[in-house]
């Protein structure tokens, strides 16, 4: 069989465009863990039921959870280890109904909450149980990116014996701290 130039050039390159090609398609190895249709944006109905479901289905996958934009009312949400948990910028709202903590986590490490916006509503917080809209206990390894925190009859954001980071957070009309530690 005879080769000739032309035959080799075009193989050459056609073999050398195979790595590029593999790597103009990446794997999409993390994705929203869990479909957010039982969530209703702007509904006035309480949506703590859903939330908390599609968080622990997050959390047990070990996917982030993404929330649509929208305004949703809740109570007390726990939130788990690992939990991953972003809105849309300025566009995702969670609203207090009353009667307790609003986003409660203890021994929950590496938690991030990103781009939401935490409305207490000026609603009574169960003091006993927590003293912000976000409380945190014992837990390591958090983010906390992106966030509006407001109108809290007691504090924002609570943080006891907990460690990680904290970045271009607004916090706004609140009746002791902004933040508390």
């Amino acid at each position: 069989m005879l080769f000739h130039r032309r035959h080799f050039v075009a193989a050459s390159l056609g073999l050398g465009l195979l790595p590029v090609a593999a790597v103009a398609k990446p794997k999409n190895t993390e994705r929203s863990a869990a479909n957010t249709t039982d969530l209703i944006p702007d509904s006035e109905s309480d949506q703590t039921a859903s939330l908390q479901r599609l968080i622990d289905e997050a959390a047990t996958r070990k996917l982030p959870l993404q929330l649509p934009a929208g305004r949703f009312l809740i109570r007390t949400l726990n939130l788990r280890p690992g939990s991953r948990i972003a809105g849309a910028a300025g566009a995702t709202i969670l609203a207090h109904t009353g009667n307790g903590a609003m986003l409660l986590a203890d021994e929950t490490d590496n938690l991030r909450l990103e781009a939401l916006t935490i409305d207490g509503s000026s609603s009574a917080l169960n003091a006993a149980r927590s003293q912000g809209l976000i409380t945190i206990r014992r837990s390591a390894a958090i983010t906390l990116r992106d966030l509006t925190v407001r109108d809290s009859l007691i504090n924002g954001i609570v943080l006891e014996q907990s460690g990680g980071r904290l970045n271009c957070c607004t916090i706004s009309t609140v009746g002791q701290a902004a933040i508390f530690s």
